[in-house]
Formats: C-alpha cells, structure tokens, sequence
C-alpha cells in the first residue's frame, strides 16, 4: 500500500451505511503549516463520496471550502442528496469537536450519447519530463511537498519577483500511485499559488476554497509512475487575495482536469 493509499485507508474505519460518516486522522506527513494540505482533504472527500454514490458514474466536479486547519482526529460524513437517472448531487462534510473544518460538494454522472463534442487536447509546450531537473525538497518546505517530484519547466519560480503570476511543470508522486480522481485532486494542489512568483521574499498562503472539474474516466489509464504536466497562472491578484486556474494534462497530452481556487495571501 503506498502512502498515499495509507492516507486515505484509515478514513474508513468506521463506515456506517451508505449514507456515510468515517472517523479520521490526519498524518502530519501531509501537513503544511498547521494542518493538512487542501489536496489531500479534497481527496479524502473524493474517496468518501465515490462510498456513498450510485454505481456507475465518474466524477465531474467537486467543490471545496476549507474552513479551519485539519489536524489529528476528525469526522468526515458524506451523503448523495438527489440521485437522477445520470447524475448525482452529493454534500460532505469535516467536522472536529463540534465545529466545521471542511465542507464539500459534488457532482458524479453516466456518459451521456449523442450530444456534441469538443475537447482541448494540446498542452503548453515543454520538455519531456526526463529532460527536467527534479527539484529538491528543502528544510522549510511544506512537509507533505516530499510526497511529490516536482520538475519545474513553466513560469516562473515562487518569490522570484515576476511580472507574470504562472508555474507549473512535470509531476508524479515519490512513489508509483494509481491515477484515480483522488490522486488528480491531490496533484492539483499539489505546487505553490501561481501568485507568489510576484513576490520577492516568503509569504505564507492558503487555499480558501478548491473548485475542480474532472474530464477523464477514472482510474485513469496511466502507468502507476506516470508523469502529470501542471500550469498555473492568476490573472486577478488584489486585496490579499488570488484567484488561480490550473490544469492537469497527462503525458500524452490529454486534458485530464482543471482546478479553481481562491488563494488568501498572509
């Protein structure tokens, strides 16, 4: 089992119907700053909903709002609130003594036939991963940033004083990884806000809420040790706030998702 998988497992150790609720432990493996990193909650609530959802449908979207650091032991509960003939709409939420840590929405749907069909199939251009550098971990880093290989290869670097708010590059995780939807939410929140590269030394930053479209029907049909290209950009920087949209190719060049997020500044 990776650790990654182990992340998510003990999530489940209380399952009581299909209307579920789990008891968690977050692992300060996957922490950044006081608590766990938002790519990893956004994937507990993906895991816990594919629980409680009819069979048979993909994932399309999921929303989530994080509301207080997520540390040591909390509930998470998940429930399908309407289920039509091909879509489902299905709420969740992290909650710790009593108070709201996390709360997500969803949306899961059969393929639909016959309609129309429009794809964005080329990524930007860059180098084949193997040609890239792998950045090192360095002391100071968010710890859960050790769980990743990140290669670097789009924008700019992070407090390097740009002009332009974008990043991205190669990633994979530091271990082969099954390419399901949770995995994808975690790899998408998985580098820096795109607006530090405007900075010129540290500021701390946090996702207030994650907003992720998914393309692809999971698992995905990837090797385990697959690379992922990620680009970043915000336009909209102001008050202490950034808004970033990124997206998700795989090494073939197929769109595989994009995340909105909404990026507080400290």
């Amino acid at each position: 089992m990776t650790a990654f998988d182990e992340a998510m497992a003990w999530r489940e150790e209380r399952a009581e119907d299909r209307q579920g609720g789990w008891e968690a432990r977050f692992d300060e493996a996957w922490y950044q700053g006081r608590g766990a990193y938002g790519g990893v909650v956004a994937a507990l609530f993906t895991r816990a909903f594919e629980r409680v959802v009819r069979a048979g449908r993909q994932p399309r979207t999921l929303t989530v709002h994080f509301c207080a650091p997520a540390t040591g032991s909390a509930r998470l509960s998940a429930r399908a609130e309407r289920e039509g003939s091909y879509v489902s709409h299905l709420s969740g939420r992290l909650e710790q003594r009593g108070k709201t840590v996390a709360m997500a929405l969803g949306t899961w749907g059969r393929d639909r036939t016959g309609g129309p069909a429009l794809g964005e199939s080329s990524r930007p251009d860059a180098p084949p991963p193997e040609d890239v550098p792998v950045l090192p971990w360095l002391p100071g880093w968010p710890t859960f940033a050790q769980r990743f290989e990140f290669r670097p290869c789009l924008g700019q670097a992070p407090m390097s004083g740009a002009s332009e708010a974008r990043l991205g590059g190669w990633i994979r995780g530091a271990e082969p990884q099954r390419a399901d939807a949770a995995w994808v939410a975690a790899l998408l929140d998985a580098w820096p806000p795109s607006a530090l590269c405007l900075l010129s030394k540290p500021r701390p930053a946090a996702s207030i809420d994650l907003s992720y479209h998914f393309f692809q029907p999971f698992p995905l049909d990837v090797p385990d040790d697959a690379f992922f290209l990620y680009d970043a950009r915000s336009t909209v920087v102001q008050a202490g706030y950034a808004e970033e949209r990124a997206t998700l190719w795989d090494a073939e060049g197929r769109l595989v998702a994009r995340v909105r997020q909404n990026v507080a500044i400290i």
